[in-house]
């Protein structure tokens, strides 16, 4: 089945891939059900994944490959945020009309696993791109002082020849966020589940944009994302205050929250309105700020469940930070 039905299938029944539903979710965290927190949190931390882009001739469907071409403008924090490894994976050397290039590095690139990055310096210019399965997801193209984004860079490459033209090709990191135990658990299973549902939403809407698959579903994603942080927040905050959290801590941390929540949905806001778009610096906030608050201000809370006892997922790791 293609993604995108499956994912729009995952959006209208709810916000888990499988078992319970939006509805019990909002009900049990609403009325406060501790033991639900504690030991389920969501009835499945699964999110969807883009298996690949779906997409016409090249990749170059207009709103899937303006996604993709966003995250190919910064190149220091597309190096921060994109590709998994400092080296060439590939190069490949390639003449012809842009048209030609574009294809040809798009046939190399399938020899890598996953989605890849290429890039090549021109005499004055440069031309960056990501390639999945064959097809072009993200383009964007420098000619001396003239900087062209998606569908425009593919006119603007349409009319230019190159005799010789090397790219540089990397793999692509598949993912925002990757789930350790060792550095993200809080201890608690259910709260454990909740963030990693967070976690692996926010990798689905990165992958998607990586793809060529944004243009059709950030929209339904980031509303999820959003909704889904609050109940979340009240999941965490309930359970502080349950168990006896220190209260500057807890007023601290909820101040956290809120800050997050208020600039995702003044970004949402800016986004409906085509004031902001989903850029590779949002993209950076979105996943530094995830995991930094997870790692430290939730392990802080974690560790105390841990001492007090309440904590019911204990392997053996976690003793350094009782003894």
């Amino acid at each position: 089945m293609p993604f995108l039905s499956r994912l729009l299938g995952f959006l209208r029944r709810g916000w888990f891939a499988r078992g319970g539903s939006e509805k019990d979710f909002i009900e049990r965290i609403s009325k406060g059900d501790i033991r639900y927190i504690l030991d389920v949190g969501v009835p499945s931390p699964e999110a969807p994944r883009t298996p690949g882009p779906s997409v016409g001739e090249y990749g170059l469907e207009a709103e899937g490959i303006r996604y993709g071409s966003l995250m190919l403008v910064d190149p220091e924090a597309l190096l921060y945020i994109l590709v998994s490894t400092s080296q060439s994976v590939r190069r490949v050397a390639v003449k012809g009309d842009g048209l030609e290039v574009l294809k040809r590095v798009a046939d190399a690139a399938r020899s890598i696993e996953g989605v890849v990055y290429g890039y090549s310096l021109l005499n004055g210019g440069e031309i960056r791109l990501l390639a999945c399965q064959g097809l072009i997801t993200g383009l964007y193209y420098e000619a001396g002082d003239s900087k062209y984004i998606g569908t425009e860079a593919l006119e603007a490459l349409s009319s230019e020849y190159f005799d010789h033209v090397v790219f540089h090709l990397s793999r692509v990191r598949s993912g925002l966020v990757e789930w350790k135990d060792e550095h993200l658990s809080v201890f608690v299973k259910g709260l454990d589940n909740q963030h990693k549902y967070l976690v692996n939403t926010l990798n689905s809407l990165y992958h998607a944009t990586i793809t060529g698959e944004a243009g059709r579903v950030v929209n339904a994603i980031l509303t999820r994302l959003i909704n889904y942080t609050k109940f979340h927040f009240k999941s965490e905050e309930i359970l502080m205050d349950k168990y006896g959290y220190p209260i500057e801590k807890l007023e601290k941390h909820a101040r956290e929250h809120r800050g997050f929540v208020e600039a995702t949905e003044r970004f949402k806001e800016k986004y409906d309105k085509g004031e902001a778009d989903l850029t590779v610096e949002v993209f950076k906030f979105l996943a530094s700020w995830v995991q930094n608050h997870i790692e430290k201000t939730d392990r802080d809370y974690g560790i105390y469940f841990l001492k007090i006892g309440i904590a019911n997922y204990t392997p053996p790791w976690t003793s350094r930070f009782v003894n």
